[in-house]
């Protein structure tokens, strides 16, 4: 069976209560049990334990979960284990339901004779319930018990489907309602769930189930590409999205990639390999664009320029969204981009537009006359997936030309 290897995610607890409400006590007492731990002082660990959770629940269960989780992989004189062992016959009932899953994991980790691994899995199975507590943490516990069990072949396919699935039921039970969340200690609660649906599902498919070869193309990009993310905390335009990822690109030209527009070229290079080869022959900013209605205009950024050959115009002036009567042309600037690194400096100084957001298109206008913006008329096919229409046609097509080809 191909192992899946399991990289323990920690999610930090993010309290929302104010730090002056927590008790001055609990600081000492929160720090102190890594090193406690570290040690072997066990007495003393579960001491304080008892003392924090009595003080502050939440700084307990963010050191179960992050601190003590991190250390129990390489704990080679198990002392994570002795101090859970112990902890659990003081019989405090909340703190028991919290520590259970951890304790059968770490159990887990060290077990080696089939009796223990079986005794394991029953335990595992009793562990479950039917909705889901964020405090145990038990469905994380739960893939990584399964993953320890898989890499010992102290498992099967049907026993792995039977936990999955119930976790993900146990999972589903948490509110999935639309509502704004305002308190962040329950936003990231809802995240948590959601990651974990998700992961039990990869889980699933990747080890116990004949599906593996569907997510093939997902799993290649995974493994050849290296994600960052940033948040774009205000919406105020497609300029200042941009600006937020300064931190991630430096200074470097960079891609940019809008996802409702799929652009798909059948004959060749896709689109932006397409304009990367540009940008290598010309060193500056490159937009995409395609010609479009009169009557459509509205909905883009309209370029005007210099015709340098048939598929290739230097940009002169660039106008957001203007009313067909307004409009310089009919080439519309679609969702590619490789930009410069010098449009950070000029987004920032750009003041908003229309309906207050800054656009990328006034940047563009502004480093078009300092400098140099390419347009492409790009070789492919271009689908609005932001629309109902643009959606079915753009899934018809990949169907006809994509998947039955294949």
């Amino acid at each position: 069976m191909k192992k899946l290897i399991l990289t323990l995610t920690i999610n930090l607890l993010i309290l929302s209560t104010n730090l002056a409400q927590i008790p001055p006590e609990a600081f000492p007492l929160t720090n102190s049990l890594s090193g406690l731990w570290r040690n072997g002082e066990i007495d003393k660990a579960i001491e304080s334990s008892l003392e924090l959770y009595r003080l502050y629940p939440p700084m307990f269960i963010d050191r179960i979960h992050d601190t003590l989780a991190q250390q129990l992989e390489d704990d080679s004189n198990h002392y994570g284990l002795t101090y859970l062992e112990l902890l659990l016959k003081k019989e405090n009932q909340e703190i028991n339901e919290i520590i259970a899953p951890i304790y059968l994991w770490s159990k887990a980790i060290v077990a080696k004779e089939e009796q223990e691994l079986t005794s394991i899995k029953q335990e595992l199975k009793n562990l479950q319930k039917d909705s889901s507590n964020y405090e145990s943490k038990l469905e994380r516990y739960s893939l990584l018990i399964l993953n320890e069990l898989d890499s010992k072949n102290a498992t099967d396919n049907e026993y792995q489907v039977e936990i999955i699935i119930k976790n993900i039921s146990s999972l589903k039970t948490y509110p999935n309602i639309i509502q704004i969340v305002t308190d962040r200690k329950e936003s990231e609660k809802r995240a948590w769930h959601r990651y974990l649906i998700a992961y039990s599902y990869d889980y699933l498919y990747s080890n116990v189930s004949n599906k593996e070869e569907y997510l093939k193309g997902v799993r290649d990009l995974i493994d050849g590409c290296t994600f960052s993310y940033t948040r774009q905390i205000q919406m105020k335009g497609l300029g200042h999205a941009i600006l937020t990822g300064r931190t991630l690109i430096g200074d470097e030209a960079f891609a940019v990639v809008l996802a409702d527009d799929l652009c798909i070229n059948t004959e060749g290079d896709g689109v932006l390999q397409q304009m990367i080869k540009l940008y290598n022959q010309f060193r500056c900013s490159i937009v995409a664009i395609q010609e479009v209605p009169m009557e459509d205009t509205a909905k883009y950024g309209v370029i005007a320029g210099e015709m340098i050959r048939d598929d290739i115009y230097r940009v002169h002036s660039m106008v957001e969204k203007p009313q067909p009567e307004d409009a310089p042309s009919n080439l519309a600037i679609i969702g590619r981009y490789i930009l410069t690194p010098d449009i950070f400096d000029i987004i920032a100084q750009t003041e908003p537009g229309k309906g207050g957001e800054i656009q990328i298109t006034d940047a563009l206008m502004k480093q078009a006359q300092d400098g140099c913006v390419i347009a492409y008329k790009f070789k492919g096919q271009r689908f609005d997936c932001g629309s109902v229409e643009g959606y079915i046609d753009a899934t018809n097509f990949c169907y006809e030309n994509l998947y039955k080809k294949s």
